[in-house]
C-alpha cells in the first residue's frame, strides 16, 4: 500500500490507520459505481 505526505507534515493517522481508511474508501467508490445507474454518477449534478 502506497501512502505518501509531504515533507514536513505530521501524518495524523499511523500506517495501519492509513491502510484501513484506504481500504474502506477504494470499497466505497466500488460500491457507489454499482449503483451508480440508480443513484447518478459522480460529479454529475
Amino acid at each position: 500500500m502506497y501512502s505518501r505526505h509531504r515533507e514536513g507534515l505530521k501524518n495524523l493517522l499511523n500506517n495501519e490507520e492509513s491502510k484501513k481508511s484506504l481500504e474502506l474508501a477504494t470499497t466505497s467508490w466500488k460500491i457507489r459505481s454499482e449503483l451508480a445507474d440508480k443513484i447518478g454518477k459522480a460529479g454529475t449534478y
